[in-house]
């Protein structure tokens, strides 16, 4: 072959290659996201950043190829993000099949409609799921692979607390409670006996309040366990604690996060509501610590009372 010969056959070999490529990455291939999320429950407000990669790997075709077999998968994949998450998992990988939904154009779509329910009170299930888990969560990101209408997610998360850490709140809270003598009481007295406890063993983690405030939080402070083992917490960890010590004794709470007004400045803040005797009720177990008086003023309250300096963000 001669030299000009052998030069147009190295150009069209680029041209081909660069065709390839264009092909790998513009073309119906593997594409992959990744997006930052932040849980906007918790005390302390983030922001969520995107950012996007694609990438030339392969990935197994994934689900049935079927609505109905694609609901079913949802389903699963959100209990399993749950039960990973309540065994504080840090890596948790899901794979699912729908023809209706872009997440790759649209990833956080992919935490609204799998992340969000398995923190919902609407899949919770045992005492550390739900409202619990919601607000032991920290963050979360993820990276989203796409072949066809076949998706694998890769999920990660960060937690305020860890396994080691739920498995001794879990324990110590059942070693109270049998102490306290729970299982022979009714409803109403199980719900006072807890409101007492918390209010005479937790404190009010001023440190870890300032530093939440300016940005710093500690994580622990927020938590059952910065409340229940160290015995100081903040609102956060006062709320959850009164949330787990009430479902593992029988009874349904929940967990709700906003505003409120202590007559000095408006500050993001946590309570609880109550179901007694099929009626809900509304507690704040933190501000009746602080205010160490011997009448509590947010015990088993009303909506109504509750609102007037309480603002639930939902």
């Amino acid at each position: 072959m001669s030299k000009w010969g052998r030069r147009i056959g190295a150009v069209f070999l680029v041209i081909v290659m660069a065709a390839g490529v264009a092909a790998l990455f513009f073309g119906d291939g593997i594409k992959e996201k990744l997006f930052f999320g932040f849980n906007p429950s918790v005390i302390v407000q983030g922001a969520i950043k995107t950012a996007s990669q694609q990438i030339t790997e392969t990935i197994p075709a994934l689900g049935n190829g079927d609505d109905g077999g694609a609901a079913l998968e949802k389903e699963e994949n959100i209990c399993k993000i749950r039960d990973a998450m309540i065994n504080r998992q840090e890596e948790i990988v899901v794979a699912f099949w729908d023809s209706k939904h872009d997440y790759i154009d649209d990833g956080d779509s992919f935490f609204t409609d799998f992340v969000k329910p398995a923190m919902s009170e609407d899949y919770a299930e045992g005492c550390y799921s739900g409202d619990y888990l919601n607000n032991t969560v920290k963050s979360y990101d993820c990276s989203i692979r796409r072949l066809g209408d076949n998706y694998e997610v890769t999920l990660r998360v960060e937690y305020r607390d860890t396994a080691k850490e739920e498995q001794m709140v879990d324990s110590v809270i059942k070693e109270v409670e049998t102490s306290l003598g729970l299982a022979e009481m009714n409803e109403a007295e199980r719900v006072n006996t807890i409101y007492k406890f918390i209010t005479s063993y937790v404190e009010y983690d001023e440190a870890a309040g300032k530093a939440s405030l300016e940005g710093n939080p500690d994580n622990v402070a927020h938590t059952a366990y910065g409340a229940l083992i160290n015995g100081q917490a903040v609102c956060q960890g006062f709320a959850c604690l009164f949330y787990a010590m009430c479902e593992n004794a029988g009874l349904d709470a929940r967990i709700i996060s906003g505003t409120a007004d202590n007559g000095r400045s408006i500050g993001s803040h946590a309570w609880n509501m109550v179901k007694v005797d099929g009626e809900w009720y509304y507690c704040d177990v933190t501000w009746d610590t602080c205010l160490k008086s011997i009448y509590w003023k947010y015990y088993m309250i009303s909506e109504e009372k509750m609102g007037k300096d309480h603002f639930p963000s939902q």
